[in-house]
């Protein structure tokens, strides 16, 4: 290494080692620029952010981009829909419609409307807790269980423990987890699930030799499904701190709707492993099984799973948002972590607010991690916009406030989705659309409760001071590069 700067010192025309790494920095932001301009096509502000950012910090810029902001979505969309065509034809019963792959078009379709026999919304972390475990208990033939992040700690082995006791007893037991998000975990913590004749698989895992490495298209889906018959799914992961000071949901449900959520599980699983064996349906507890708790607390109601990804030509979730928000006839009532609408999105939240609906959001007052802190000053530049026009924020203060859930009219979703560009974009989501029946009650007092325990705000508090306008449109820059 010395005689390489010794020599780069001698060279002629006053070349140094710095002018060197100058001029490869210079032709690596010229050499990234076609790509940013190409894979954000039709995005001009993304596209320009990216842009400023190569050619200001040319290492850090271009780095970034090819780690984490190259999207190489045409080549996921085919891969993807190449394992789902292998899934339909290697597992009967699963080419009937619901899934992509039987669409020759490569379009997703709207999933249908499925009657459920119990549908319970289920609170915070202790409560859902106790669903999955009287979920997994109840379990006769198979567990299949998904979770972005799953935690090394005394509810991570909890659970993994419980569900090694299942796979002890001759339950099938598929565990899938999203390899960045739960990066933390050694390979040493699954050993005993999978030594009770349990199976493990990571969704994605990045490769750093392998052309397929990046940090986008990750499985922020959270689901458990037991006996194929009755399932959970919500914004919960796993993990010590969903207890506590910690506001969460997820639903519960039995019946015709669980088929679907069912399959979302499949498909993921399949792409991750490419085990069609173990995708084999499991029959010989259908029917057994029931959305756990109190019978007088669950009601019928229609169900519609509502999956979306990166591989979609429209993202389904978006989609809906989107068409029912304008769409929308009284309410519109949100629940969101993370706050950054694109600027349709934005538009349709402000034309409804507009035309006089109720538009409320509830929004955490804070942080509980350095990215969470960021993306909550991120979402200060949306608040005067919606103020304006007549929409209601809220700041949740009793702790986190981690739920995802819309309310419009008398339609309900819940699930794995937050409002900003990596849910509707680039993530892979789940969540549930729930119409009648007492779930649509028990979510509009729970956020009745939300918006009464929150700190309301108005537009003289959303312009705030200069320094924390300052740091919320610092903050901002990073939403279109996300």
């Amino acid at each position: 290494m010395q005689s390489l700067v010794t020599l780069l010192h001698g060279m002629p025309w006053g070349w140094n080692l710095w002018t060197v790494v100058s001029l490869l920095s210079d032709v690596l932001a010229l050499l990234t620029a076609p790509s940013i301009l190409l894979r954000r096509r039709g995005q001009p502000l993304p596209a320009l952010g990216w842009l400023l950012a190569v050619f200001a910090l040319p290492l850090l810029g271009a780095g970034w981009w090819w780690l984490v902001g190259r999207s190489r979505l045409e080549r996921r969309r085919r891969r993807r829909r190449a394992a789902r065509v292998n899934l339909c034809a290697a597992v009967p019963g699963v080419d009937d419609g619901r899934l992509e792959c039987c669409e020759p078009s490569g379009e997703a379709g709207a999933p249908p409307w499925r009657g459920c026999s119990d549908v319970r919304l289920v609170v915070d972390g202790e409560e859902v807790y106790a669903a999955l475990d009287e979920l997994i208990a109840a379990a006769v033939s198979s567990l299949e269980v998904m979770f972005y992040i799953w935690r090394d700690d005394a509810t991570g082995r909890r659970f993994r423990d419980h569900l090694a006791a299942r796979a002890a007893e001759g339950v099938v037991v598929r565990v899938l987890v999203d390899a960045v998000g739960s990066a933390g975990l050694p390979r040493s913590f699954w050993w005993p699930l999978e030594e009770a004749g349990g199976h493990v698989a990571q969704f994605q895992p990045p490769r750093l030799l392998r052309r397929g490495f990046d940090l986008n298209f990750r499985n922020h889906r959270k689901l458990v499904v037991c006996d194929a018959t009755a399932a959970w799914v919500g914004g919960l992961n796993i993990g010590e701190e969903h207890l506590g000071a910690w506001h969460d949901m997820g639903v519960v449900l039995s019946g015709g709707g669980v088929v679907d959520l069912r399959e979302v599980f499949l498909d993921d699983w399949f792409f991750a492993t490419g085990d069609a064996g173990l995708a084999a349906p499991h029959a010989a507890g259908s029917g057994r099984a029931r959305a756990p708790g109190n019978p007088e607390d669950l009601s019928p109601a229609r169900v519609r799973a509502l999956a979306s990804g990166p591989d979609e030509l429209d993202n389904s979730t978006r989609a809906w948002l989107f068409d029912h928000i304008g769409l929308a006839m009284s309410r519109v009532w949100v629940l969101t972590p993370y706050f950054a609408p694109d600027p349709a999105m934005l538009e349709a939240l402000t034309g409804a607010a507009r035309r006089g609906l109720d538009v409320r959001v509830v929004l955490p007052a804070s942080g509980y991690t350095l990215g969470d802190r960021i993306a909550c000053l991120a979402s200060r530049s949306f608040w005067e916009p919606l103020l304006r026009v007549g929409a209601r924020l809220h700041l949740y203060r009793d702790g986190f406030s981690h739920a995802k859930a819309v309310l419009i009219d008398e339609v309900a979703y819940v699930g794995s989705a937050n409002l900003d560009e990596r849910s509707l974009r680039l993530n892979f989501e789940l969540g549930v659309v729930v119409e009648g029946g007492r779930f649509v009650d028990d979510l509009e007092a729970t956020l009745e409760r939300d918006f009464a325990s929150a700190r309301e705000l108005d537009v003289a508090i959303a312009k705030s001071s200069p320094a924390e306008r300052l740091l919320s449109s610092a903050a901002h820059l990073f939403s279109p590069l996300l």
